[in-house]
C-alpha cells in the first residue's frame, strides 16, 4: 500500500502577505495576489498544468530574489521549487534544490525565521530520503525536525511520516504506536489535510494487521478529502483502498478504486502517481507477461533506489565540512591577535577596576580579579607562548596550528562570557535564548519547554542574573564532560515559586562537585533558593532547582 507522508504546509506564504499588505502599495498586492494564487496551486494541484506554471512562477521569482540578495524570498521560492519537483516525481532534483537551501541557512545569519525554515526543508529532505528508501537517515531528519516542532500540527506530520518509513520496512507495530500518538493529538489539528493524513496511513497499518477498523478509518479520510476537494490526497485515497481490496481478495472493488485512481493521476499529470496507478491495475491483471514485467520492473526500480540512497546527505554533510574548513582557514591568521589582545585588555580592565573600587570592597574584587586574571594566564597566555614557539619552526603542520587556536579562541571566549555581566536594557528572555542556543549544536540538541510561559520581569534582576549564570555553568559542564546529544531544560511556574529541571543523556560520574557545581550551589542557596543534583556513570546528569 502507498506510504502517504507529507510536508508542512510552508507558512511562510501567510507572514510573507501579511508583510506586503503592510507597505499599502500596488506593486505589494500584486506580488501578494500572485504568490497565494501559485502558492494554492503548488501544495493543491487541480488539474495538468497547476504544477508547471506553478514551477514557473517560483523558478522565476527565485532568480530575482537570489540577484537581490533577498535571502527570506530566495528561501521560500526554493522550498516551493523542490515541493513541485518532489510532487511531480523528480527527487534527485528535488534532492539538489533542499540541499541547496540548507546551503544557504548555514551561511545566513539573523535570519529571522531560520528554524522554521529548517522544519520545512529538513522534512520535505526526509520525504525524498522515503521515497529513496533510505530508512535510517530519513529517521534521522524527521528526528531533527520533531526536536524542533512547536505546534500540534507540526508534531502529527512528522508522527505520521516516521509511521509510513516503519511500514514501509514491515515494523508495523513501531509504525501503529507513532500514529496513535499523532491520533491522540487530532483534537488540537484544525488541518483537514492533516487529520485526513492520519487516518488514511492508521487504516493502512491497521489494515496490514488485519484489524477490522482499518477500512473505516480509510473511508473516512476519503470522505475528508471529498469535502476538501483536495485532488492530489484523493488519489491517494483511491489508490490505497485499491490495494486494500487486492490484499483481501475483493478484485471488482480494488478495479472499482483503481480505475478512479488511475483517472486522478491523469487529471493531475503527475509521473509518480500515474507509475503507481497503472501498477495496481497491472496487479488486477490476469496476463502471465504484463505480471512478470511488473515484477521485474519493481526489482529494477529497487535496486536503483537503494544505489541513490547511498548519496543520501553526503552532498550536504561534505558541503557543510567544506564551508566550515573555508571559514577557519580565513579566520586562523587573525586568531592569535584576538588572543593576545584577550590578555592585554583583561589585565588593563583588571587594573582599572582595581583603582576604582573603594576599599571596603578592595579584598572582593581583588579575589575575584586575580582569579580571572590567574586563569587567563595559565590557559591562554602560557597557550599563546607556546603557539609562538610552534609558529617559529616550519615543519609544525598548519593543521595542528588551526585547532589549538580555535582552542585558545573558545576557552578564552568562554571565560569572557562566564564572568560578564548582563545587559539590563537587553530583554532578559533574549538573554536566555542566546544563551542556550549558543550551546545547541550537531552533535548536542537541546530542547527547551516552558521558558516563554515565564513572566521573567516579575522576579528581581538578582534573582534573574543568578539564574543564567546556574544554568551557564550547567551548560559549560555538560560541554566539557558529558559527551551528551540530548538535554532537555523545563521551566514551570508553581505559584510563588519557579521549578527549572535540567537533565541529559550524557556519560553521567560519581558525583563529585567541582569548583563548577560548587559555584552554582553557592549561587542558589545565596538567594534562597535549592538544588540538587543526580548523576551516575552511564546515567546521564540530573539537576533540580527550585527558586
Amino acid at each position: 500500500m502507498k506510504s502517504t507522508y507529507t510536508s508542512f504546509l510552508f507558512f511562510y506564504t501567510l507572514y510573507f502577505l501579511c508583510f506586503v499588505a503592510a507597505t499599502h502599495s500596488t506593486a505589494a498586492q500584486e506580488v501578494s495576489d500572485s504568490l497565494a494564487y501559485y502558492s494554492s496551486r503548488a501544495q493543491n494541484p487541480q488539474n495538468a498544468n497547476d504544477l508547471a506554471e506553478a514551477y514557473r512562477y517560483f523558478n522565476e521569482s527565485y532568480e530575482i530574489a537570489l540577484k537581490n540578495e533577498d535571502i527570506d524570498k530566495t528561501l521560500r521560492y526554493l522550498y516551493f521549487i523542490a515541493s513541485i519537483n518532489f510532487k511531480s516525481g523528480d527527487r534527485d532534483t528535488a534532492e539538489k534544490t533542499l540541499v541547496e537551501g540548507l546551503k544557504i541557512l548555514d551561511k545566513s545569519k539573523g535570519l529571522t525565521n531560520k528554524v522554521a525554515f529548517e522544519k520545512s526543508f529538513y522534512n520535505l529532505l526526509g520525504n525524498v530520503y522515503n521515497d529513496n528508501r533510505n530508512k535510517d537517515k530519513t529517521l534521522n531528519i524527521y528526528n531533527k525536525v520533531l526536536a524542533l516542532a512547536d505546534t500540534s500540527n507540526d508534531s502529527v506530520i512528522i508522527f505520521s511520516n516516521m509511521a509510513m518509513i516503519y511500514k514501509k520496512y514491515n515494523e508495523t507495530t513501531n509504525a501503529k504506536n507513532q500514529l496513535l500518538k499523532a491520533l491522540e493529538m487530532l483534537p488540537r489539528v484544525d488541518d483537514i489535510r492533516v487529520k485526513a493524513l492520519v487516518l488514511d496511513n492508521l487504516g493502512g497499518v491497521y489494515s496490514k494487521q488485519n484489524n477490522s477498523e482499518g477500512l473505516a478509518y480509510m473511508k473516512q479520510a476519503l470522505e475528508l478529502r471529498k469535502q476538501i476537494k483536495d485532488t492530489s490526497t484523493l488519489y491517494t485515497s483511491y489508490s490505497n483502498l485499491a490495494k486494500y481490496y487486492i490484499g483481501i481478495g475483493d478484485k471488482n472493488e480494488a478495479k472499482k478504486y483503481a480505475l478512479i485512481a488511475n483517472e486522478w493521476a491523469n487529471q493531475i499529470n503527475s509521473a509518480s502517481y500515474k507509475e503507481d496507478a497503472l501498477g495496481v491495475l497491472t496487479d488486477l491483471s490476469e496476463d502471465e507477461f504484463a505480471i512478470a514485467y511488473k515484477r521485474l520492473n519493481d526489482s529494477l526500480y529497487k535496486a536503483e533506489k537503494e544505489s541513490l540512497s547511498k548519496f543520501a546527505l553526503m552532498k550536504y554533510d561534505l558541503s557543510k565540512s567544506e564551508l566550515q574548513s573555508e571559514k577557519a582557514n580565513a579566520k586562523s591568521q587573525r586568531l592569535l591577535l584576538i588572543a593576545i589582545l584577550i590578555v592585554l585588555l583583561s589585565c588593563g580592565a583588571y587594573v582599572l577596576l582595581r583603582s576604582k573600587h573603594k576599599k571596603d570592597k578592595l579584598l572582593q574584587v581583588f579575589n575575584t580579579e586575580s582569579r580571572i586574571s590567574k586563569q587567563i594566564h595559565d590557559e591562554v597566555a602560557n597557550d599563546v607562548f607556546q603557539l609562538m614557539t610552534k609558529l617559529e619552526q616550519e615543519e609544525q603542520m598548519q593543521t595542528e596550528v588551526i585547532n589549538e587556536l580555535h582552542g585558545l579562541y573558545y576557552r578564552a571566549r568562554d571565560i569572557s562570557k562566564e564572568h560578564g555581566a548582563l545587559d539590563s536594557d537587553y530583554p532578559f528572555m533574549d538573554h536566555m535564548t542566546e544563551l542556550i542556543e549558543s550551546f545547541h549544536s550537531s552533535e548536542t540538541n537541546i530542547v527547551v519547554k516552558g521558558l516563554s510561559d515565564i513572566s521573567w520581569n516579575a522576579f528581581p534582576e538578582v534573582q534573574r542574573t543568578t539564574i543564567y549564570k546556574v544554568l551557564q555553568e550547567l551548560l559549560i559542564n555538560m560541554k566539557k564532560h558529558s559527551q551528551a546529544s540530548i538535554v532537555l531544560l523545563v521551566f514551570q511556574k508553581e505559584k510563588s515559586k519557579l521549578d527549572i529541571s535540567y537533565s541529559d543523556n550524557g556519560i553521567g560520574s560519581d558525583l563529585k562537585q567541582g569548583s563548577g557545581l560548587r559555584n552554582t550551589e553557592n549561587r542558589i542557596q545565596a538567594i534562597n533558593g535549592t538544588i540538587t543534583f543526580e548523576t551516575s556513570p552511564s546515567k546521564g546528569f540530573k539537576v533540580k532547582i527550585s527558586v
